[in-house]
């Protein structure tokens, strides 16, 4: 997650394929994770791997 806000706050757009994040803490955290990536890099930035699948077919 951070390297995500700290390459938007230089200018690079990531995007995050949620499908393929995990987290130690649990889906509960996986999920607040989630959130504030799509609250800080914005919503469009989190996709899910199909989505990506579907761009590069």
């Amino acid at each position: 997650m951070k390297t995500a806000i700290d390459s938007f706050e230089r200018g690079i757009e990531p995007v995050i394929i949620e499908d393929a994040c995990f987290s130690a803490g649990g889906q509960q955290a996986h999920d607040a994770g989630i959130f504030l990536l799509k609250r800080n890099i914005g919503k469009n930035q989190i996709q899910m791997s199909n989505q990506i699948l579907e761009k590069i077919s």
